[in-house]
């Protein structure tokens, strides 16, 4: 004898493609955080600040650049020296975490790349703190060899127009 079939078959049926719905949906979801991630951390961010003082007497551009990590999968040097050109400042900035792996490796040699470049396109106006990812003695001479004043528990004194102003380099 057969069983007579139920009523709840056909449920039992519309059950078990609701997981996968949900499965997809978690993936999706999943999918476009790792997307924002992305984007967040390989696109580079520019914010512009305007700060007045009474003490500085004519009008100052800071570049400040920071955690680069010279990914491969990151931003491309061009950009970042297009817009230092576009920006022209009177100060780079640069605030450690060029590079995260061994100092011989490539992202280091990445870095280094892009920090020369942008020492020979703002001469003598870049000033480097180091992170804690790039402290090596190495890099550090490597940077001073390419005029980048490197500001490892440092202090200078550096004159924009009519304005002084005190640079600590505070890692």
């Amino acid at each position: 004898m057969s069983k007579p079939v139920t009523p709840t078959a056909p449920n039992e049926a519309a059950s078990t493609s609701k997981p996968k719905k949900r499965h997809t949906k978690r993936r999706v979801f999943f999918l476009i955080l790792v997307l924002l991630w992305l984007f967040n951390n390989f696109t580079l961010k520019t914010t512009r600040e305007e700060i007045t003082s009474p003490k500085v007497t004519n009008e100052i551009t800071i570049a400040a650049l920071s955690d680069y990590h010279a990914s491969w999968l990151g931003i491309q040097p061009e950009t970042i020296l297009g817009d230092l050109k576009r920006i022209d400042p009177d100060l780079v900035c640069i605030l450690g975490d060029m590079y995260t792996d061994q100092p011989s490796g490539k992202s280091c040699d990445r870095a280094l790349a892009l920090m020369k470049k942008i020492a020979t396109q703002h001469p003598d106006k870049v000033y480097y703190v180091p992170g804690e990812h790039d402290r090596t003695y190495a890099y550090m001479d490597a940077l001073r060899a390419a005029g980048i004043h490197v500001m490892d528990y440092k202090q200078e004194r550096v004159q924009i127009g009519s304005t002084i102003l005190e640079i600590y380099g505070i890692d």
